[in-house]
């Protein structure tokens, strides 16, 4: 939520006004105008910029019945001072707020393995047999990467982000490393937003992936592939999850060892996910490639305490609902190391069971139910979990996040008195000329 005009726009604006008085009489009472109606404007926004420190000063030092008093009270106040500012403007007018709960912020632990490189395990848990062909193709060393699988972290003032990605694994027969889209995708989405270029709203992430996307198709290195995307985004302020997906990856919400909330898997047909892709030299009639507006998006309210799996099919088609259950209900503290520990637990289970032979799996239990089919034994793949937990924001965190802000209202004040020196030499000028 943010009331301030830019202080950019307001000098641009003066800027050239002053310009143009220098030039002609008659522009001095077009400068009066606006001058006039910037100095409302400013005063407006500064009251309104006002409610915001308050707020964040009153939860930093008593906690949330101080902030609410403090802030309703000088939203009034600011509210019966832009009445009239609301009529004849575009902007409109600061709106009752709902209650104010505590910001929330998630913390994050990975893990994951991977089925394309050697059998020696890394600092990264990667693990898995050789493949063929895979010394044809140059694969990709980014850290973010499990195999054909990828992920991204992100955090932006208003929220937090998680995406994965899994690269599809049939490009490796085109001599193409399946990893290269995926990541590249990620990337790309991490990228806008660090950028800033992004609000936080129901539709939010589904134009991320589009411009990630859009953005791989504009690549001069033509970056041939295809991948299902998730991406999960909670806004710290409001403690709602968006989320975005496309495929058959996806994520679960769990409260009180209850899954409450879970993506839906997207298939053209059984073991087909819906996909991103880039194929413009290669005309083989199988290849799928699917649009971003098809991806599936949703928000949902989360409390304090609620865990998010984010993953690739490699742990949902491998792990069934009652085992990721059984692994969260171990957490005690959600601490970090405890999250890691856990996220480690869940990808090592999904790989034992992949390669299980007897293990009834998802997987298999998804073929019979869609083709009829009898078979028994997990899916190898690679695989990427990230598991988060909502948490409550730190008073440290609101305090560096009121200095930010004091930092832009003193910028508004200084402005605004740009302002009021302005309209004074032009009452002066006024008064020589006549």
């Amino acid at each position: 939520m943010s009331f301030t005009l830019p202080a950019k726009y307001l000098f641009e604006n003066i800027s050239v006004q002053l310009v143009r008085s220098l030039s002609s009489q008659s522009s001095s009472l077009r400068l009066t105008v606006d001058v006039q109606s910037s100095f409302k404007i400013n005063k407006i926004l500064i009251m309104q910029s006002l409610t915001i420190y308050a707020r964040l000063v009153a939860r930093a030092v008593s906690g949330t019945e101080a902030e609410n008093f403090l802030y309703n009270s000088l939203l009034r106040v600011s509210t019966s001072s832009s009445i009239h500012h609301s009529q004849s403007s575009n902007r409109s007018a600061i709106s009752s707020s709902p209650a104010i709960t505590r910001a929330v912020h998630l913390v994050t632990a990975t893990s994951g393995y991977s089925g394309h490189d050697d059998d020696d395990e890394d600092e990264k848990g990667h693990v898995g047999k050789k493949k063929k062909n895979s010394s044809k193709i140059q694969r990709t060393n980014r850290s973010n990467v499990y195999g054909d699988d990828a992920f991204f972290i992100a955090k932006s003032r208003i929220g937090d982000f998680l995406g994965v990605a899994d690269g599809v694994g049939g490009w490796r027969e085109y001599g193409i490393d399946p990893s290269l889209f995926s990541s590249s995708l990620m990337e790309a989405c991490k990228c806008l937003i660090d950028n800033k270029l992004l609000d936080l709203n129901p539709l939010t992430l589904k134009e991320l992936l589009s411009k990630g996307y859009k953005q791989l198709l504009e690549d001069k290195q033509c970056i041939i592939g295809s991948s299902t995307a998730c991406i999960v985004a909670l806004h710290k302020e409001k403690s709602i999850l968006h989320t975005a997906n496309l495929g058959d990856s996806g994520f679960v919400v769990i409260r009180k060892n209850t899954i409450v909330h879970r993506s839906q898997e997207q298939q053209h047909y059984f073991n087909s996910p819906f996909q991103l892709a880039i194929h413009p030299t290669i005309k083989d009639p199988n290849l799928i490639s699917d649009s971003p507006d098809v991806a599936s998006v949703t928000s949902f309210n989360v409390e304090e305490n609620d865990f998010i799996v984010i993953a690739t099919d490699g742990l949902w088609d491998n792990l069934p609902d009652s085992t990721v259950l059984e692994e969260i209900k171990k957490i005690i503290e959600p601490t970090l190391d405890n999250l890691q520990q856990t996220a480690h637990a869940l990808a090592k289970r999904a790989l034992e069971n992949g390669h299980d032979p007897n293990f009834y799996s998802p997987f298999a239990k998804n073929a019979r139910r869609s083709l009829g089919i009898n078979i028994c034994g997990g899916k190898p793949d690679d695989i990427t979990v990230l598991l988060a937990v909502v948490t409550p924001t730190g008073n440290g965190f609101v305090v560096v996040h009121f200095l930010c802000l004091l930092i832009k209202f003193t910028r508004h004040v200084l402005f605004f008195l740009i302002l009021i020196i302005q309209r004074k030499n032009q009452t002066n000028n006024r008064l020589d000329y006549l």
